[in-house]
């Protein structure tokens, strides 16, 4: 009787599922505002697939054909350009809007489809790589506090900011364009090299100095969505401008796209033999 009773929750459950699995499939499709995006689209992507003839398959062979679309026609390589950014950014990973996008092709051309989504296909395997350690140079804003000679009787604290210029090697991903098709960057890199300029209030006493750093990709930050983020360690050295003083420093971080965080370690010969930060980071673009 038990299992009888499991056997029909089960098939409840697996019905109830089934029913709003075939409600999301129309639901774009059945909102007017939707319906009509999606027609636009379709109509905008067919008028330019129809002239490519036979839809790729593959990454290789999607690339070479939008290689020469670009050297052979143009003009109709810029306007897919155009309508596939415009179109990804318009699904934005809707499966609502995607599945009626696909039952508005036309059964006849069904060739347009593939082509759509071999280029779709073609930017998610180029943006596999985590958005993060992305080459290119940066610029970035640094603000700390913590304890200096931790547990010793002359503990005290500091606080320090910094503003430090980048730059970060990443491998070249083949997958993204020199004019970028579609959006992409060159991520997943290693390693990052930063200088700049720190300011310190160590125990009430200022320090200006120049500061060297590097830092290394350790692990990635994974989530259900994606990647968020990547581990790093960092080693530093500071010389003081206003003070003949060195500071060496390692530590860790997490990387989260324009945001930061880091806790570093530091030894000094002036003013306190050690002391902690923990700080957030702010990145720009360059």
């Amino acid at each position: 009787m038990k299992k009888h009773k499991l056997v029909c929750i089960v098939l409840a459950i697996g019905i109830s599922i089934s029913i709003l699995d075939v409600h999301a499939q129309v639901e774009c499709c059945s909102d007017t505002v939707c319906l009509e995006r999606a027609k636009d689209y379709v109509n905008a992507l067919t008028q330019i697939t129809r002239e490519l003839g036979p839809a790729p398959s593959g990454r290789e062979a999607t690339e070479t054909s939008l290689r020469n679309l670009k050297d052979s026609k143009p003009n109709a390589y810029k306007n897919l350009q155009r309508a596939i950014k415009e179109f990804t950014k318009w699904v934005g990973g809707d499966g609502q809007k995607s599945r009626c996008f696909t039952r508005m092709i036309p059964l006849d051309d069904l060739e347009s489809g593939r082509w759509v989504s071999e280029i779709i296909s073609f930017n998610s395997k180029a943006k596999s790589k985590p958005a993060v350690f992305c080459r290119g140079i940066g610029l970035q804003l640094e603000g700390s506090l913590g304890p200096t000679d931790l547990g010793k009787k002359s503990e005290g604290f500091g606080a320090h900011s910094r503003l430090l210029l980048s730059y970060t090697f990443a491998p070249t991903d083949t997958a993204v364009h020199e004019d970028n098709l579609v959006a992409g960057q060159h991520c997943g890199g290693h390693v990052r090299l930063l200088a700049g300029l720190g300011h310190s209030f160590i125990d009430r006493t200022g320090l200006l100095s120049i500061v060297a750093r590097a830092e290394v990709r350790l692990f990635p930050l994974n989530i259900n969505l994606g990647t968020l983020g990547a581990g790093k360690f960092l080693v530093q050295y500071g010389r003081g401008l206003n003070r003949q003083i060195n500071i060496y420093g390692l530590g860790l971080g997490l990387d989260l796209d324009f945001l930061g965080i880091f806790l570093m370690h530091h030894w000094t010969n002036r003013i306190t033999s050690n002391f902690t930060e923990v700080g957030f980071v702010y990145k720009f673009k360059l």
